[in-house]
């Protein structure tokens, strides 16, 4: 009644699946990091051309 090669898979699957999390992880992070810096990037730079205009 019980399958082996069920249980034998098993490990093999949660092992790529546990690299797979990392992998996406990484890559979420990656994107949001990249688009948190270009939001700070357009921030200074509007508030670098707000100031340079009012002190002009």
């Amino acid at each position: 009644m019980l399958d082996r090669t069920a249980t034998q898979a098993a490990p093999v699957s949660v092992q790529r699946r546990q690299t797979s999390d990392y992998l996406v992880a990484l890559a979420f992070f990656g994107a949001v990091g990249s688009a948190m810096i270009a939001w700070i990037g357009a921030i200074a730079w509007v508030s670098w051309r707000v100031l340079a205009w009012t002190l002009s």
